[in-house]
């Protein structure tokens, strides 16, 4: 029978500490957040960050959620953590300049201009960054699971092989 590693021990082994920032240097999520498995048999993660506020500053309330006030999603300094609700952790959001609107500014225009590029050959990274919109948002609009009603095609005219 394996012996099981204390979550303590295992936590600590993945933290790469700088002059400001604890980084979290192991699995991590697709937006950057670090996880750990707080039970090897049962394999449930916990965010790294809030494995870190508890650690050092016992339990998280219910309905509240740990926020960075650095910004650095793998950061686990607690420091560099506050608790505070979902609505918190928008106007944090938006006060630092990490808001991304979308439905606001789109228009009909711009949503057959994206699904004409992506049907042309554009990945949806590139489309992304230039309309300054999420990765699902994209995704929805030239999957047709938004703006439903335009009559445009969304599928790539050839594989990204034949392009190249």
């Amino acid at each position: 029978m394996l012996k099981r590693i204390p979550i303590e021990e295992r936590f600590w082994k993945y933290v790469k500490k700088t002059d400001s920032c604890w980084l979290w240097v192991g699995c991590c999520t697709k937006g950057g957040y670090g996880q750990i498995s707080d039970n090897r048999k049962t394999n449930h993660r916990i965010y790294s960050h809030r494995y870190s506020w508890i650690f050092h500053n016992g339990a998280i309330p219910k309905g509240l959620h740990v926020l960075h006030k650095c910004d650095v999603t793998n950061c686990l300094n607690p420091d560099h953590l506050f608790l505070g609700t979902q609505k918190d952790n928008g106007l944090d959001m938006v006060k630092k300049g990490r808001f991304i609107r979308t439905n606001a500014r789109l228009t009909t225009e711009i949503v057959r201009t994206i699904r004409t590029r992506y049907a042309n050959g554009e990945t949806q990274l590139t489309l992304r960054k230039e309309f300054g919109l999420s990765s699902g948002h994209v995704s929805m609009i030239v999957n047709n699971k938004q703006w439903k009603n335009l009559d445009v095609p969304t599928k790539p005219t050839m594989n990204r092989m034949e392009r190249e």
